[in-house]
């Protein structure tokens, strides 16, 4: 099983691949390192990609209405700006507006000088939210496609690209690495032109706005570079918030040796990352001020099931879905319902939020086998319904450790393999194993080593140093 480091050690091993630049003279490695090397990841591991949901009409029409009265054109010069995903819009407490997990627990702690500009959730905007300082980032997106429509790239500049990809390819076949030269060649040319589209007019829209701070959603991806680099630009500092798992194999946190400390890098990453706690900072090598802060959602959520009376005294086994080892997946489940049922547990199986409208297809043969699969319920009320979780390496498992009166388990499959490291501590369970679970006890852990506590506090005491 090839983890990222391996891919990241030989396309990084010095800093060669940085000298294929745009005419703008900036590496253009940065701009397709995440896409590229989680290519050949898949290509080599055999994972597959989630699905994104597709939109309905009537939300399309809805979209682009809301995103034509309310255009982030029209903000006020100074603020604080959140560029934040409508992924991660959620229901709280059965209440009838969508709330952001990741970013409006922030928000609402500086409410008056700051607003959010937000991507749509597979082209849809998830309305209504709780509050109206949102901003669909819809339109900033298709001006951009406009104004940047004459931008085509020069001839040494597709000569570049040619001589970048020919780098990678000829990297990789010295060590076997497999890959496909066309999904590269795709990758690189159109983040290429994605970026040079773009860059003319952010420029101006932060040049004009000129927010006092950005919080910037996967600034470290490289897919935000033309936000990033303008935002720099204008000495506007850049902040990330974590909003996800990551570790010391995420291609979009952990720079090769030949670049890590290349001045050129910084250009490509935020100035600040606020990360959940001491474990995710530990983990994480990148050339940006990691400070820990805490993750408010998971502090609400905790507190709020304490007082939510449990739906039934059914004993209930979790599977948190990451999406990407599916098959594998379906065949440990298989196993584990056989086992399970021995010990009268039922097993509830809760998707990955991109793989919603794709549950009938890919997984048939869990509801085939009277699997129950977890809908619109709330992660938490499924935490709070369970006495034993599963899952592969994501931030759901992860928050669970929060509920000291369940059983967690590490499902090994190739997917996880591919990304664990010694330090997560996390008991293991694979197909060979499944009857050991139900032997285990509960085992408590250091949240705070996971969670920062006091996340307002640390918010407001950084906020102030920026």
């Amino acid at each position: 099983m090839i983890k990222p480091s391996q891919i990241i050690d030989v396309l990084e091993l010095d800093n060669k691949i940085l000298s294929f630049k745009t005419d703008d003279d900036l590496p253009i490695w940065f701009l397709v390192r995440y896409d590229v090397c989680l290519a050949i990841l898949n290509k080599n591991n055999g994972f597959s990609l989630a699905y994104e949901q597709q939109p309905l009409k009537k939300a399309i029409f809805k979209t682009l209405f809301f995103a034509s009265i309310k255009s982030p054109l029209f903000i006020k010069k100074g603020q604080i700006v959140f560029f934040n995903s409508g992924v991660t819009n959620v229901k709280r407490f059965d209440d009838k507006y969508y709330f952001n997990r990741v970013t409006d627990h922030f928000f609402f702690s500086i409410k008056d000088q700051a607003l959010l500009i937000e991507d749509t959730a597979s082209g849809e905007l998830k309305l209504p939210r709780v509050h109206n300082r949102v901003f669909p980032h819809l339109s900033l997106l298709i001006l951009s496609k406009i104004c940047g429509f004459r931008i085509k790239k020069s001839n040494s500049q597709n000569e570049t690209i040619e001589k970048l990809i020919d780098f990678i390819c000829t990297s990789l076949v010295k060590t076997n690495l497999k890959f496909d030269i066309q999904e590269i060649r795709k990758i690189v040319t159109a983040n290429v032109d994605a970026f040079l589209s773009k860059s003319s007019f952010y420029d101006w829209f932060l040049k004009t706005k000129r927010p006092k701070i950005i919080f910037l959603e996967d600034a470290s991806y490289g897919s935000r570079s033309h936000i990033l680099l303008a935002a720099k630009k204008y000495k506007i500092p850049v902040v990330e918030l974590q909003h996800g798992f990551v570790s010391e194999e995420h291609i979009a946190y952990h720079l090769g040796k030949g670049i890590e400390k290349d001045e050129m890098s910084k250009l490509f990453y935020p100035d600040f990352y606020f990360a959940y706690g001491q474990f995710w900072k530990d983990l994480i090598n990148i050339p940006s001020k990691v400070v820990n802060i805490g993750n408010p959602y998971l502090e609400e959520q905790v507190n709020s099931i304490k007082t939510i009376p449990r739906e039934n005294n059914e004993k209930t086994i979790l599977y948190l879905s990451s999406a990407i080892a599916v098959s594998e997946t379906i065949e440990f489940i298989c196993k584990l319902k056989t086992i399970s049922d021995l010990y009268n547990y039922s097993i509830r199986f809760r998707p990955h939020p991109l793989e919603q409208s794709s549950v009938k297809e890919k997984y048939s043969a869990l509801e085939n086998i009277g699997i129950s699969i977890s809908g619109e319920v709330p992660l938490y009320n499924d935490f709070s319904n369970s006495d034993i979780i599963i899952g592969e390496l994501s931030t759901a498992l992860f928050e669970s450790l929060a509920l000291k009166d369940k059983l967690h388990f590490l499902f090994m499959s190739s997917y996880t393999k591919s990304y664990i490291n010694d330090k997560i501590k996390i008991p293991q369970v694979d197909g060979d194993t499944i009857e050991n679970m139900f032997k285990k006890q509960n085992s408590s852990s250091d949240i705070s080593y996971f969670w920062e506590e006091n996340w307002r506090d640390n918010f407001e005491r950084e906020l102030k140093k920026i």
